[in-house]
């Protein structure tokens, strides 16, 4: 997916969540967001989750989020998933587990 793309669908999940559009998330939209997508989670599940959420993402410690700490986070998720995916067919090649791929195995 090009660079353009992502930003794009990035930036519509976030207005998605913005609901009063003031350029901020908050805990309570957030809520509303998380609640939406996972409806079968109990509540101090999502509470809980949303607390780890924003530890991880508010780097400027204002309790909400941002558009540019969530393009940031949005942006690492999709880095972090490219290696996953990467070591996971290098582990699929890697037929005898030696943590090479010869032209055999390949």
């Amino acid at each position: 997916m090009d660079t353009q793309k992502l930003t794009q669908d990035i930036m519509v999940v976030f207005r998605e969540i913005d609901e009063n559009q003031d350029g901020k998330i908050t805990f309570q939209e957030l809520f509303k967001a998380y609640s939406r997508f996972f409806p079968f989670k109990g509540e101090q599940y999502i509470i809980n989750e949303i607390k780890s959420i924003l530890a991880d993402i508010d780097s400027n410690g204002s309790g909400e989020i941002d558009y540019t700490e969530f393009l940031v986070a949005c942006v690492n998720k999709e880095k972090l998933l490219s290696k996953k995916n990467v070591s996971l067919a290098f582990k699929q090649l890697d037929i005898d587990k030696d943590g090479y791929i010869t032209v055999e195995e390949f």
